[in-house]
């Protein structure tokens, strides 16, 4: 796993109580935390693969990033000591996830028809609106959302492999992938 420093841990704490699910606003962090260092430390972060970025103005905090959490807590380092009973109760649930992400996994059988049926949700509710235009990141975030057995690399893994074999077709648009169901 990988170490990290004080202000590291920090971030991510924080990023454990300001967020809503999994997905936590990148301006809600900078807003609550006491230093003017907090893009730093989150392109850090999203650097050591900690944190993942969904949007411009959200992320979501890793497996590896829970991981490091539970390490520095469980480490010797006395500086990490939090007593807030709001980050005690979010560190709790991060070990749970923790623990059950790798508990049971999803065949790709069951992945395909899953992420099949999101898209579909997905793609009917754009219609309504007018536009449609199913994001890549935002489909995977909903679907680890939906399905916290996966782990983020068989997720992707999955997701690749829909691509390479043709039963999707994505494009990328002003950086940003896009994604439509070819059967």
């Amino acid at each position: 796993m990988i170490d990290i420093n004080k202000e590291q841990f920090i971030y991510l704490l924080q990023s454990f109580i300001c967020s809503e699910g999994y997905r936590v606003s990148i301006e809600s962090v900078k807003f609550n935390l006491p230093h003017q260092k907090a893009g730093v430390i989150y392109s850090s972060l999203k650097g050591l693969g900690l944190v993942q970025e969904i949007d411009s103005e959200s992320f979501y905090i890793t497996e590896k990033g829970f991981y490091s959490v539970v390490l520095a807590m469980t480490s010797n380092n006395s500086h990490y000591g939090v007593s807030k009973s709001r980050v005690i109760n979010n560190l709790i649930s991060a070990l749970k996830e923790a623990n059950t992400s790798k508990q049971k996994g999803m065949s790709l059988e069951e992945f395909e028809v899953e992420f099949k049926s999101l898209y579909l949700n997905k793609r009917r509710k754009q219609e309504l609106r007018g536009v449609v235009c199913i994001r890549s990141k935002e489909i995977l975030y909903d679907f680890m959302i939906q399905n916290p057995s996966i782990t983020q690399e068989k997720l992707e893994e999955y997701f690749n492999w829909l691509k390479s074999s043709g039963k999707i077709f994505a494009v990328i648009e002003n950086g940003v992938e896009v994604f439509q169901w070819c059967e």
